[in-house]
């Protein structure tokens, strides 16, 4: 009978033990977000029509939009959360920005519980934009990202060997 009852009191223990590791620690989607992007690696888009290049959460996925044109590119991640981040090129007629360097912030007007961070450079008579849309609440969950965008100098690393236009390779 003892056996029995150690047996039982040992099962109850281990049922007790095994919820209250299963389900007490339950995250939230943005806390297992906020994990993932502290081993997130960051590759790279680079436009070789417009020449510039920017760094990107590996797991965010490019999206086909009707309407971009050339220069404009998307990534996104649906997974339980909204997160975009794109990219486009635009005349230096379409903003009337005094700086050419500029970050702005901010809420969407349409979705005020997503946010924004856009980077403008003004480059070769264009306006690069890079811009992170994010759930306002994210906002330390996307610190490594919002970096990057900050960060962004919308041009093409240095290059080793740049290219040499025709009429150069003939003189040379």
């Amino acid at each position: 009978m003892r056996k029995l009852l150690l047996v039982i009191l040992f099962f109850l223990v281990a049922c007790v033990a095994t919820s209250a590791f299963f389900f007490g620690h339950e995250r939230t989607p943005m806390e297992r977000f906020k994990e993932g992007m502290n081993f997130a690696r960051f590759v790279t888009y680079t436009d070789s029509d417009f020449d510039y290049q920017f760094e990107y959460p590996s797991f965010l996925r490019q999206e086909q939009v009707d309407g971009y044109g050339c220069g404009h590119v998307r990534f996104g991640y649906h997974d339980g959360v909204n997160i975009v981040m794109e990219c486009k090129v635009v005349p230096e007629s379409v903003y009337t920005f005094r700086r050419g360097d500029l970050i702005r912030r901010g809420l969407l007007d349409d979705m005020p519980d997503y946010a924004y961070a856009s980077h403008y450079i003004r480059r070769d008579k264009r306006w690069y934009v890079l811009t992170l849309y994010y759930p306002s609440d994210y906002q330390k969950a996307v610190a490594r990202i919002l970096y990057k965008v900050e960060k962004w100098r919308a041009d093409m690393p240095f290059k080793l060997f740049p290219k040499r236009s025709h009429r150069e390779r003939k003189a040379g």
